[in-house]
């Protein structure tokens, strides 16, 4: 915006004129991102990975003014996000604010990791049930992603062999150095939600085998 001073004497009459001023919009840009973390301001935004959608929290440091924020990247899974901000106000305030934070890798636990039986009955067999990796699914809580791949071992929570009998299914999980969101080496015990059951044997898939005999004659 353009001004223009005039300025009078006491009888009113013109005594000065000033050339053109100009009033600049102010310039934000030296400010700076924070964010509002349980009502308490920190200059650091990085969290760690929750399988959801991490809060918009952040705020402009020094200048108590509407902003537009926006977010630029992934807001659930491991990485960067780019925070910019700028002024609603943009008569009278110019420039952008900007700055960005990670989402960091979780351990892998049973809050974040979940384990569904893919194999619900089991033929009895006289022994423990000894289930195999691919009778569970394991996935994440809450992207669903696929986490097979970090399943070390199986095993029926409860040692049952006789028909009726029911168990869950614990699965020990670890992250490797390519798992998604989870920090490498870290483990946890994932028991499925639902249960299995003993279930009586199908008799007519059993192939029996008769060995043949030989008598041997003897004689004087």
């Amino acid at each position: 915006n353009q001004y223009v001073l005039y300025i009078f004497d006491e009888n009113g009459d013109w005594s000065y004129t000033s050339s053109a001023l100009t009033i600049g919009a102010k310039d934000i840009s030296n400010n700076t991102i924070a964010y509002n973390v349980n009502n308490a301001i920190q200059n650091t935004g990085d969290r760690v990975y929750t399988g959801k959608e991490t809060a918009k929290n952040a705020v402009v440091q020094g200048i108590n003014i509407p902003f537009d924020i926006d977010y630029t990247g992934d807001l659930v899974n491991v990485g960067t996000v780019k925070v910019t901000a700028k002024p609603i106000d943009s008569k009278s305030y110019k420039g952008v604010v900007s700055g960005s934070f990670n989402i960091t890798k979780a351990d892998v636990s049973s809050d974040l990791v979940k384990s569904t039986l893919v194999t619900k009955e089991f033929p009895y067999t006289g022994k423990v049930i000894a289930p195999a990796k691919t009778d569970v699914n394991v996935t994440d809580k809450n992207t669903n992603d696929d986490l097979n791949d970090i399943v070390k071992s199986v095993k029926s929570t409860t040692n049952v062999t006789e028909v009726g009998s029911t168990s869950t299914i614990t699965a020990t999980v670890e992250a490797k150095d390519t798992t998604k969101n989870y920090v490498k080496g870290t483990t946890a015990d994932i028991v499925t939600a639902d249960t299995f059951k003993v279930v009586a044997r199908d008799l007519s898939t059993v192939k029996v085998v008769v060995d043949s005999q030989r008598k041997k004659m003897t004689g004087s």
